[in-house]
């Protein structure tokens, strides 16, 4: 799990570098609902995420939802 943490945190560092903003950043423990409403409210148009296919379903399936619903512009990557 550690390595999973510093893997994040290079990103991170490295998007940072590289001039990119990083508005937020999200686990999902549990459930997607509560961290895709602070996502909401940061405005967040770009998710990259780490996770298995089953938790990628769910992530990607309600950004689908919240860009479907308010017409916005949004790109989805994950691995």
């Amino acid at each position: 799990m550690c390595s999973l943490f510093q893997a994040h945190n290079r990103l991170v560092a490295d998007l940072e570098t590289g001039g990119f903003e990083i508005k937020e950043t999200q686990s999902f423990a549990n459930e997607v609902t509560s961290a895709m409403n602070k996502l909401k409210e940061k405005d967040v148009r770009i998710i990259l995420g780490n996770f298995n296919e089953s938790w990628a379903r769910r992530v990607f399936c309600e950004a689908y939802r919240y860009c479907c619903d308010f017409r916005r512009d949004c790109c989805c990557c994950f691995r």
